[in-house]
């Protein structure tokens, strides 16, 4: 550093070269030491927090089932459980039955990312760099829907609105974060949320018992959470900056769960009757929560290596007390540069089965065994 302001004083340009270059410079540092400063904050925080690498494989009190067929979508409604596989076709299964014995019931021609099923049964699919589609037949035929690609959706059961968090490439302004809502089973769409600093929604959630809209929004210095109380009238910020905008939520039983997006992996937990980001629970390095799950005093989550891959591979992680303890029930440690659990169908089934996919190739069921 000292080298470099001797050499400053001694360039033969006018004292406005001088400052400019001074002012740049002073710039430089601040952006790298505030970078810096978030980055320690955020360890600080993390201090004596359990460390999701410390916990060793244990699947007591579970069953976890690998399953013999691969899909790129899943999702579950009841007891039906619907697959999409990375060609676009659609089976459906019942989760009491053998799950080979899945049936096709259309194909969507597109490479999904996201399969809905309302609860007045259309079905929607969509992916990343595709449009929106819809079958009002049960899967038969397709139709577009909107225009747009959509990560996540979520319903109001009561009032039918269904909300859908667009997700496109980023290519600001054209493409920007928003989330629609449909009230005729995604006939038409109005944009209820738009933010036009951010790219993308990553995740929407309804809560139905103290009537919340959630919804995570990145990218960007002023991505984050925001919730509407009024069916998406109007949305507070929870919070923003640069370590906001996680890439999923959950609502348990008395908690809303946070899975961040800053490749520190850390699972976050707020009281579900108060509105606030919550305290940092589980936590580890070079991971991303990539989903999570909620059912009563059950989650699950899915994590997503970063491309350092300091770690083995992604983890899934179930906790049977809302997050006061957590196990590590599987880790896909195949070798690729990245890894992740994804595929995740949503909510659990009425047998309460969850189901999700592997980057590498392998899907899975689980779910919490009953008591003896």
């Amino acid at each position: 550093m000292k080298g470099f302001f001797t050499w400053l004083s001694r360039r033969r340009r006018g004292p406005s070269n001088r400052f400019i270059i001074f002012l740049a410079l002073i710039a430089a540092v601040a952006i790298w030491a505030g970078d810096h400063h978030r980055r320690w904050l955020i360890y600080l925080r993390v201090t004596g927090v359990p460390q999701l690498h410390a916990l060793a494989p244990d699947q007591t009190g579970y069953a976890v089932e690998l399953l013999p067929f691969h899909f790129a979508a899943s999702f579950v409604r009841d007891h039906q459980v619907y697959f999409a596989d990375s060609q676009g076709r659609v089976f459906q299964t019942d989760d009491r039955a053998p799950p080979a014995s899945a049936r096709m019931l259309g194909d969507a021609r597109i490479e999904p990312r996201m399969l809905f099923v309302s609860g007045r049964g259309t079905m929607f699919v969509s992916g990343l760099g595709f449009s929106t589609l819809r079958s009002l037949d049960g899967g038969i035929t397709w139709k577009e829907s909107h225009e747009l690609s959509v990560w996540r959706m979520a319903e109001n059961e009561v009032s039918h609105a269904i909300y859908a968090g667009v997700y496109t490439r980023k290519d600001r302004s054209r493409y920007t974060a928003k989330l629609l809502r449909s009230m005729d089973e995604g006939e038409t769409w109005q944009a209820v949320f738009e933010d036009r600093q951010l790219d993308h929604v990553h995740s929407v959630r309804w809560d139905p018992r103290f009537r919340r809209l959630y919804l995570s929004a990145g990218d960007g210095a002023h991505r984050g959470q925001a919730y509407s109380e009024d069916e998406g009238k109007s949305w507070h910020w929870i919070n923003t900056g640069g370590k906001q905008g996680h890439t999923d939520l959950a609502v348990s039983e008395s908690h809303i769960f946070w899975g961040s997006d800053d490749n520190l992996g850390r699972i976050l937990r707020a009281p579900r009757g108060t509105v606030s980001d919550g305290t940092t629970i589980l936590w580890g390095a070079d991971h991303h929560v990539w989903w999570l799950v909620a059912q009563g005093r059950q989650i699950y989550a899915g994590t997503f290596t970063g491309e350092r891959k300091k770690y083995n591979g992604a983890y899934l992680l179930a906790s049977s007390d809302e997050g006061a303890t957590w196990q590590k029930l599987l880790e896909d440690s195949d070798g690729a540069r990245l890894s992740a659990f994804q595929a995740e169908s949503r909510q659990l089934s009425a047998g309460g089965w969850l189901y999700c996919a592997t980057m590498s190739g392998k899907t899975y069921r689980m779910r919490r065994t009953p008591k003896t």
